[in-house]
């Protein structure tokens, strides 16, 4: 009956991520302050914005060593040496000096969706709802932070939320370069879990029917397994009560009869 359950709990889930996946989310976790920091950043900040790059990367070769998989333990160690080697790319204040740790982030970035996958499917709405609003919020401090126009954290929520919507207002936009880099990703991600949760919307709306069949279905599924088992065991009994056979037993053929007496 297994295979008729293919979604697992979130806290299943959660439990059957790897640990190359948790290593990955946590040095990307530390990549994107870091990119930034290392962007805008000048003296202290510019020292510390290296020294959690490095970090990353580090994180990046533990995960690299605790994957099982040959190909994605290859892939992790040459994204880990791309990161140790952009962080020593001189100007990296100015365009396109940024390109090669922008990329280097952005490729962790789709390496850690593909590991959630499993979590933000559209069969868990209230995943995809927290998700969303994780990535919102740190939208909105990020426009905050990045862009000298928006003057408090709820212009930059609502920069983030126009921006991820693609609604587009234009009572406030990104003026500076890092973060129109950041409103590239706040499309992107706005776009991913707009359809995702409305998906997730429909399917709660529209899903009770299906629901209803699959329960229906293990119940036949149910009742078959049950006849089945009372049949192989009355089988089993009519063999047990049967006797056995007469080995010594033997059969005689009846004599010929006469032939006919002649005239």
């Amino acid at each position: 009956m297994s295979e008729l359950h293919p979604h697992r709990s979130w806290p299943r889930a959660l439990q059957e991520l790897p640990r190359s996946a948790w290593l990955r989310l946590l040095a990307l976790a530390l990549f994107i302050p870091a990119f930034y920091a290392l962007w805008a950043g000048e003296g202290l900040l510019e020292q510390f914005a290296i020294g959690f790059w490095l970090i990353a990367a580090a994180l990046l070769l533990a995960a690299a060593r605790s994957e099982h998989r040959g190909g994605q333990r290859w892939f992790d160690t040459a994204l880990a040496a791309a990161a140790c080697v952009t962080v020593l790319l001189p100007d990296v204040h100015h365009w396109p000096g940024w390109l090669p740790r922008l990329a280097v982030a952005t490729i962790l970035a789709v390496r850690v969706v593909l590991d959630a996958r499993v979590l933000l499917r559209r069969d868990r709405l209230w995943m995809l709802l927290v998700a969303a609003a994780a990535c919102w919020a740190l939208g909105g401090v990020g426009f905050y932070w990045l862009d000298p126009r928006v003057h408090s954290v709820a212009d930059g929520l609502w920069l983030a939320f126009t921006t991820g919507a693609t609604v587009g207002y234009g009572d406030l936009i990104p003026t500076v370069a890092t973060s129109r880099v950041l409103a590239l990703f706040v499309v992107l991600v706005g776009y991913t879990f707009l359809s995702l949760v409305t998906a997730a919307m429909v399917t709660a709306l529209l899903g009770r029917e299906e629901r209803i069949q699959m329960h229906a279905l293990h119940r036949d599924i149910a009742a078959l397994h049950a006849e089945i088992r009372a049949l192989r065991q009355s089988l089993q009994g009519s063999d047990a009560a049967a006797p056995p056979p007469d080995r010594h037993a033997t059969t005689h053929d009846p004599a010929p009869a006469p032939p006919p007496a002649g005239p």
